[in-house]
């Protein structure tokens, strides 16, 4: 028996975020964009900008000349986690068998209930629960697998329910351009469409013509079978709950718009390990090998470096420490960067993190470790924010007198 999957996509998620902390924003033209010295990157834009035009990864100064009235609003990674977590339990009630893509996507299989009520009821069901409780849209693909349910569920966005089954592959799936296949990106697309490889019906097809098949297997490599696949309708249907221990886990982003300044290209690094952290947090994983990779302008290959850390960790400074230093490593004055990807490898259940510590390190790294666990378990849980003292000295993450005048709570800041 087929099995029923649903992928669910937030949709424009950090706008969307921005918009609830700010009904103001509601129906203007914005974007979600770290400005530096006036210069940035779009991370996302909500769907009035998209509209006027305005894209992902395209340059700051080019929003503001397509459309001179943008907002721009900066990104907030800790509200989105929350937001996001909240929109997960949700799912969650609804199967157990929860795969967490990314912070704004997941898979969840609905085999199960989709036995006493229909799929299209469902999906509906999902999505008024989750703006009722959240006031956040999402776009819901349904179909027998990963693969056919991700696509669907960019159809028709935003707040759509697609459906791509088995059945509905020829008028579905193959009449798209080959750039709505998933991994699918400019570069392979580019060399796709000068073998005139245009529709996703092409490249199912691909096969039938063994001169041309190699030909473009010279170009892209073996991934071009398992494009193939794909474009046949062929996935995974096993998700990969967070019960089940995955090999590694991976977040990359290709740009529109080809990256050379030092520090937006620091601001995109900084943003996808945010994204892939969230993955891994709430797998409840701890990682020692980090990998941080790009590829320039017009080229397939990757350039990486990678570290591997003395202990498995999940500390969230400590990580992004690793990552900061290794995309300085890769970094050159010179480079166009059309893509960045970091993955976390080496994996552990973050509750199986026991190594033997000498003296030193029990004063400072297990006191550190042992506190964020349990603050992070207590906030999980009850969905609240409590602090460290450490924090409730930072500006950035504690409005001091908002609590002292509301719980009069009365403390001393000193120096260490």
């Amino acid at each position: 028996m087929d099995r029923l999957i649903f992928t669910i996509d937030l949709d424009a998620f950090f706008a969307s975020c921005e918009e609830i902390k700010n009904p103001l924003l509601k129906n203007k033209p914005m974007v979600v964009s770290k400005q530096i010295n006036g210069k940035g990157v779009v991370t996302t834009s909500n769907y009035q900008a998209r509209n006027l035009g305005v894209k992902s990864g395209m340059p700051l100064f080019k929003a503001k000349k397509m459309v001179p009235n943008i907002f721009i609003v900066e990104p907030d990674y800790e509200f989105y986690q929350k937001k996001a977590n909240q929109v997960f339990k949700i799912i969650n009630n609804y199967s157990n068998i929860l795969e967490i893509a990314s912070i704004d996507e997941c898979y969840v299989d609905l085999t199960r209930l989709a036995k006493k009520y229909s799929p299209i009821l469902i999906a509906k069901k999902i999505k008024e629960q989750i703006f009722k409780e959240t006031n956040l849209i999402v776009s819901i693909g349904i179909s027998t697998n990963v693969i056919l349910s991700k696509i669907a569920s960019s159809l028709d966005k935003p707040n759509g329910i697609t459906t791509i089954y088995k059945h509905e592959i020829p008028h579905k799936l193959w009449t798209l351009n080959i750039n709505k296949l998933y991994m699918v990106g400019k570069s392979s697309s580019e060399i796709l469409y000068k073998y005139n490889i245009n529709k996703i019906r092409d490249l199912a097809n691909l096969k039938l013509n063994n001169e041309k098949y190699n030909e473009v297997k010279n170009f892209i490599g073996i991934n071009i079978d398992k494009h193939i696949e794909h474009a046949n309708g062929i996935g995974r249907d096993k998700l990969l709950v967070k019960e089940v221990l995955v090999k590694s886990l991976s977040k990359d982003e290709t740009f529109e718009f080809s990256i050379k300044d030092y520090k937006i290209f620091k601001e995109k690094v900084y943003e996808i390990f945010n994204k892939l952290f969230f993955r891994l947090n709430i797998r409840k994983l701890s990682c020692k090998t980090i990998n941080v990779s790009i590829k320039l302008d017009k080229q397939l290959n990757k350039k990486g470096v990678s570290q591997t850390l003395k202990y498995h960790s999940n500390n969230k400074e400590l990580l992004w420490n690793s990552v900061n230093e290794l995309s300085d490593k890769i970094f050159k004055e010179n480079f166009s960067i059309r893509y960045i990807s970091i993955s976390f490898s080496n994996l552990i259940e973050r509750d199986k993190n026991f190594t033997q510590l000498n003296i030193d390190q029990m004063n400072k790294k297990t006191k550190i470790d042992r506190i964020e666990k349990i603050i992070s378990e207590i906030n999980e849980k009850f969905n609240i924010e409590i602090f460290t003292g450490e924090k409730m000295k930072d500006n950035r993450f504690f409005n001091k007198k908002k609590y002292v005048d509301n719980d009069k709570i009365k403390f001393k800041i000193w120096d260490k």
